[in-house]
């Protein structure tokens, strides 16, 4: 029993690593309990053009920025998906020469879908790493992770939010992945070039 519902050794304990590299694992608590963590994506553009009038397809738009409810939440995902990939490239719909709407929606496309990419590989090594502590811990080391919830499933509505179905009840990338990361049998792989680390462990 503890006031410090953040304590690693008594759990409940809620994360959301929005500035850092969700890659890397040793930025992870190892909580006993892990209640609720998780990553901030967009719908795909199919979804998302249903509402957004032509003239809106771009990240960067006014609409963009109107559904994502949280602070700074648009460019967070733009500072995690740079660490490790290029971004899409940017179409500029004021520039109609430059710019028809197949080159602009592609743009917009690739980067909504650069926000999933970004979203699942971060559950899945958030996952994964739980998993991995499931029996290392001691009345000193935290760990012995006996549960872990992300945030969340479903969406209300049509735009950037931290669910696995968006709201017309298509699958985000990150239901795919979180399916095999909570899998009764895993093999995990885990390595940092960083850290000049490397393991693999059948789970």
């Amino acid at each position: 029993w503890s006031w410090n519902h953040q304590s690693e050794f008594y759990g409940d304990v809620h994360c959301y690593l929005y500035d850092s590299d969700n890659w890397d694992d040793t930025l992870y608590q190892s909580p006993r309990f892990m209640s609720e963590f998780g990553l901030q994506s967009w719908p795909s553009a199919m979804t998302m053009s249903s509402v957004f009038p032509e003239e809106e397809w771009s990240y960067s738009s006014t609409m963009s920025k109107e559904r994502n409810h949280h602070p700074n939440g648009q460019q967070q995902m733009l500072q995690q998906v740079a660490m490790h990939f290029h971004l899409a490239e940017a179409c500029d719909p004021k520039q109609a020469r430059d710019c028809p709407p197949q080159k602009m929606y592609s743009g917009w496309a690739m980067q909504l879908w650069l926000t999933q990419l970004n979203q699942a590989l971060g559950y899945k090594a958030e996952i994964e790493h739980f998993r991995r502590i499931r029996t290392d811990c001691s009345d000193s080391v935290p760990g012995c992770n006996l549960g872990r919830m992300y945030w969340q499933t479903n969406d209300i509505w049509q735009g950037a939010s931290w669910a696995s179905v968006d709201y017309t009840g298509r699958y985000k990338m990150v239901h795919y992945f979180v399916q095999n990361a909570y899998a009764p049998v895993l093999i995990s792989a885990d390595g940092s070039a960083l850290h000049n680390t490397f393991s693999l462990t059948m789970i």
